[in-house]
């Protein structure tokens, strides 16, 4: 019978568990519930144990008779580096190894600080290779993971990366052909495009569906007080537009009854909300096809939180053009029996852990106590004999290690004339020294001199380019940090796509809309007047994206 553990995923808003069988291809899912985070709790994947989140877990726990005192944590957070390599095709035993002796080529830090684990995604194109992706997590990130299992008096046996997680639970529906699968989450979600049941690309997007539920909280028009409330009307009732810029709308839009004009401009409020998440999704699928031959994905499964939200598969249809579905079901898993309504999504990665967890558990690999083996028998006598053998090896080195002292001795003499024979380097030396010095201070004058409103010349020639030209820009202003302008256009859809454009604009960080006002004159003309304030992005986010996209061109 197979072992049960807690698996325990924890997010921004909401923490989900799962007790389910551990270590098997097709988990049963005996229980699952979820809480609240408490905020302060979860920044980016690092946790802070506090004991309100630990009485919390206790309570959960204890009301849905979940005991059990091994946990697993699925963590997905942008500070566990990782690398995709290749090594030859050796037995699955001797990958560990391999990876393990290697790991300095792959990271160019202090490993004694990092766990190191590893996936293996498949063969490359010549089925000569193994393509394997190696994970370096930061020990103090696991460490605070480890302290909440002791808190909650349980042991952490595994803690897996969440791409694993979600790996395993959906290559049963990838076998065939090219599949995109976004695991939707509260602030990020992780995109993942597999063909042929093989990792060809996975990466975080840094966007998920928390804009939207707070989009419904704060919009009178919904009706719903607390953010629960608003996560569970975004489950029953379709909450947004099914559409934004799409040019050939696939999923038509129904409107209901009570859709008044009110609740319509809500309702498209809330899908505007999605677009930096749908944006990142577009971006990688076209740097999917631009890196195999213009090759496209058939289609795009959503799960996760985003998972359950009403309409927002369609949305994604009409908007990347690609069909895309909710996963209501899973080849080779058997979930139909605990999760009745299907909506499994948001514990993907909670069930997906138990399978095949990579690791990532410091001081957790060496298996036996020291001084015991099978059954616990006693080896005194053996340590005994162990200890006089190494006696009479001590000795032997010793000897050793005389006679390569005298050796060295005499090397560090000779050493000791060349050097001074060579004393002039140290003018060279300090001469270098100064000059790198002058280097860095006018480096340093230079970087104090830049500011985010240098590249006006290219915002601007970026609007020519970019922007409409039906729309009217009345005033223009640009500070250090940000750049107002007062735009007539003819009408709000004119405006939704301004809007959008500017969005876009690889300039500007972020970019909101002021004092939207629309009038008709005595001719039946119609003007949208409103104001757009954006942000400049920073120099060291613009040099922080040029790097990133030389590093995706050379691979």
């Amino acid at each position: 019978m197979a072992s049960k553990v807690l698996s325990i995923e924890i997010g921004a808003n909401v923490t989900r568990i799962c007790l389910a069988d551990y270590k098997v291809k097709s988990p049963k899912v005996y229980k699952y519930t979820k809480v609240e985070t408490p905020e302060g709790v979860y920044v980016d994947g690092e946790i802070t144990v506090t004991e309100e989140f630990v009485n919390l877990l206790k309570s959960a726990i204890s009301q849905n008779k979940m005991g059990c005192k091994q946990v697993v944590f699925p963590i997905a957070s942008s500070k566990i580096a990782s690398r995709e390599i290749t090594i030859p095709l050796v037995k699955e035993k001797k990958i560990e190894g391999m990876v393990q002796a290697n790991a300095s080529d792959y990271f160019p830090i202090d490993l004694t600080q990092y766990e190191l684990g590893y996936i293996v995604l498949g063969k490359d194109a010549e089925n000569s290779k193994y393509r394997v992706q190696v994970l370096a997590v930061p020990l103090t990130l696991l460490e605070n993971y480890k302290q909440l299992a002791s808190a909650l008096g349980m042991q952490m046996v595994a803690a897996d990366y969440s791409g694993n997680s979600i790996y395993q639970m959906v290559k049963g529906e990838c076998r065939e052909g090219v599949k995109m699968v976004v695991k939707a989450d509260e602030r990020s979600s992780i995109v993942t495009v597999i063909k042929n049941e093989s990792i060809v690309l996975q990466r975080t997007v840094a966007y998920g569906v928390d804009d939207a539920i707070q989009t419904i909280l704060e919009n009178r028009a919904f009706g719903v007080s607390t953010y629960e409330e608003a996560l569970e009307l975004a489950v029953r009732k379709t909450c947004m537009k099914l559409s934004i810029n799409a040019r050939d709308v696939v999923e038509v839009e129904e409107v209901g009854e009570d859709d008044d004009a009110t609740l319509l401009a809500a309702k498209e409020e809330v899908a505007s909300s999605l677009n930096m998440l749908i944006n990142g999704i577009a971006r990688m699928m076209d740097y999917y096809t631009s890196r195999n031959g213009g090759e496209t994905i058939d289609k795009v499964f959503i799960t996760g939180l985003g998972a359950d939200f009403s309409g927002l598969s369609k949305l994604l249809t009409n908007e990347l053009g690609v069909k895309t579905v909710g996963l209501k079901h899973l080849e080779g898993q058997s979930l139909e029996k605990t999760f009745k309504d299907g909506r499994f999504g948001e514990y993907i990665a909670c069930i997906g852990a138990v399978i095949a967890p990579v690791g990532l558990v410091p001081d957790a690999k060496g298996g036996k106590e020291k001084g015991k083996g099978k059954e616990g028998s006693d080896y005194t006598g053996v340590a005994f004999l162990l200890l006089g053998g190494g006696l009479l090896i001590a000795i032997v080195l010793l000897g050793v290690s005389i006679v390569s002292y005298l050796n060295e001795s005499a090397r560090f003499a000779q050493n000791v004339i060349r050097l001074q024979q060579k004393e002039e380097i140290k003018t060279i030396y300090a001469k270098y020294t100064s000059t790198s010095n002058a280097y860095n201070d006018v480096a340093n004058m230079y970087a104090m001199t830049e500011n985010s409103n240098e590249d006006l010349l290219a915002f601007i020639e970026e609007m020519e380019e970019k922007m409409p030209a039906d729309i009217h820009v009345t005033s223009f202003i640009s500070g250090l940090e940000t750049v107002s302008m007062s735009i007539e256009v003819g009408s709000k859809e004119a405006m939704a796509n301004a809007v959008q454009q500017l969005r876009g604009f690889n300039s500007l960080s972020n970019v909101s809309v002021m004092g939207a006002q629309e009038e008709i004159d005595d001719n039946g003309i119609h003007t949208v007047t409103f104001t757009l304030v954006g942000t400049y992005k920073t120099q060291a986010e613009l040099k922080a994206e040029e790097a990133a996209a030389q590093a995706a061109q050379s691979k």
